[in-house]
């Protein structure tokens, strides 16, 4: 699942590879499009594929069984560039997810 795994500090990073999704098709198996574009699907079932197979990398990278509150998650798009982003909090009603770190 993970191709990368790294922390230094209070910072954690991971880069996740193509195995153990639930994801079928041209996107086949960890899929993790973001909501909204056409590599999420078209469909209700490949949907919910993405999202499981978001919820299964948040699992792993949190260590979370499921049995206590769920971590905020802040998704991010990933580009080539200089550039840096500072992750916080998601601000309440914002339409699109910025780009994927883990607030815990």
């Amino acid at each position: 699942m993970f191709a990368f795994q790294d922390a230094l500090g209070p910072v954690e990073v991971a880069f996740t590879d193509r195995h153990g999704g639930t994801s079928g098709g041209t996107f086949a198996s960890l899929n993790l499009a973001e909501p909204g574009s056409g590599a999420a699907g078209s469909t209700d079932e490949e949907r919910d594929a993405v999202r499981r197979n978001v919820e299964i990398v948040v699992a792993a990278f949190t260590g979370s069984d499921g049995s206590g509150p769920a971590p905020s998650v802040v998704r991010m798009r990933q580009v080539h560039g200089a550039d840096a982003d500072e992750v916080r909090r998601r601000r309440p009603g914002r339409a699109r997810l910025p780009e994927v770190g883990v607030n815990r």
